[in-house]
Formats: structure tokens, C-alpha cells, sequence
């Protein structure tokens, strides 16, 4: 999935961000660096460039020292899980495994429920993206 994330926004917020912390001493050149990696982290986890702003002010406010990629993601992270959808966009939970176990998981269920109970396939998956989708209900114990 695509991110509307881009260099010179990395830049520019990790420009501004490097005022806050005057002993980390990054140059324009090092600067230029760390954006060129953050922007490819930011990427792999599908961060867009609202979130990369939000994330980076909200590690900015807990860290003492110039954030890293693992703090702002966190930072992400954290945002994403007490988001509450105030502009009537709606953001992703945190994704706890990835989408293909938990297809593997619905794609065993769904074979279950056609050899049990005889489903047609349609409705065995429907059924299985129900119990065991990533959507579904959970059971807490």
C-alpha cells in the first residue's frame, strides 16, 4: 500500500525536529541520511505524512534525546491503538500478526465448516472470516 509520504516532508520535519535537540549536532548531509532511511521505515510500515507528523511530535514530547525510528513507530503505534475517529475517518488497529496467518487461519476454518457441515464454499468462508477474520470478535479469557 502506498504512502503519501515523501523526502522532502521527512526533511522538513526532522529539520525542525533537530532544533529541539541542538547536542545530536546533525548536519544538512547526515539530516539528508537519517530522512532517506526513516522515510523507507515509514514506508514499510505504511505511515502516512499526517501520522509521520503526529508521531514524530508525540515522540518528540517523551524523549530527551534526538527520537529514533523505533520511538517514532512506537509513538505511531500508540497514536493508532487511542485514535478515536474525530475527523469521521476511520484508522487501522494495530495489526497484532500478519494478514496471512490469519487467512491460513480462515482458509483451515472454512475447509472445517465445508467438510462438517457441508457449506458451499461462499458461505464456509463467510462464515470462517466471522469466527476467526481478522474483524472478528474476540473472546477474551
Amino acid at each position: 500500500m502506498a504512502t503519501d509520504l515523501t523526502m522532502s516532508e521527512v526533511l522538513s520535519v526532522l529539520t525542525g525536529l533537530s532544533l529541539h535537540y541542538p547536542g545530536a549536532k546533525h548536519t544538512p548531509d547526515t539530516l539528508d541520511e537519517v530522512a532517506r532511511d526513516m522515510l523507507a521505515d515509514m514506508a514499510r510500515a505504511n505511515v502516512s505524512a499526517k501520522d509521520f507528523r503526529e508521531a514524530v511530535a508525540e515522540a518528540r514530547r517523551g524523549s530527551e534525546f534526538f527520537p529514533n525510528v523505533a520511538q517514532i513507530l512506537t509513538a505511531h503505534r500508540r497514536l493508532c491503538e487511542t485514535s478515536r475517529p474525530a475527523d469521521g475517518q476511520l484508522s487501522l488497529p494495530h495489526r497484532t500478526e500478519p494478514i496471512s496467518q490469519t487467512m491460513q487461519r480462515v482458509f483451515a476454518r472454512s475447509r472445517e465448516l465445508r467438510e462438517k457441515q457441508g457449506l458451499l464454499p461462499f458461505d464456509a468462508f463467510k462464515a470462517a472470516m466471522a469466527e476467526v477474520g481478522p474483524n472478528a470478535k474476540r473472546q477474551t479469557a
